[in-house]
């Protein structure tokens, strides 16, 4: 997620393609109430193995989405469009530096939607 500029460009061409947001619905709210620790980290860990076809075993709170589980910078925008999709929120250009790691991307999603 080093690199914010791709992102733009990425949202700019999911925009043109769909003609509006991403198609985000507020599940978070629906599910606020168990959306424990463990929920966040299944949720997360679905959503990793389903983009990067890696083995659920491999996505721990230190594995490192380019050096682990060998994400390129097209797979972690996808992996953050899907993270907004599924936890109901977007995620602003300014935080993406921060999420390198499984365990960073939990964290992050816990204090979103909790």
């Amino acid at each position: 997620m080093s690199e914010p500029a791709d992102t733009d460009v990425f949202r700019a061409w999911w925009r043109a393609q769909t003609g509006g947001t991403y198609p985000v619905e507020p599940i978070a709210k629906s599910v606020e109430a168990q959306d424990t620790r463990s929920g966040v980290r299944d949720r997360t860990t679905k959503i990793v193995v389903d983009h990067l076809g890696v083995e659920a075993e491999k996505v721990t709170d230190k594995a490192s989405f380019i050096e682990d589980l060998g994400a390129d910078s097209l797979s972690q925008v996808e992996l953050v469009m899907s993270f907004e999709e599924e936890f109901g929120i977007e995620i602003p250009d300014d935080d993406l530096l921060s999420i390198q790691t499984v365990g960073d991307a939990v964290k992050y999603l816990e204090k979103r939607v909790g």
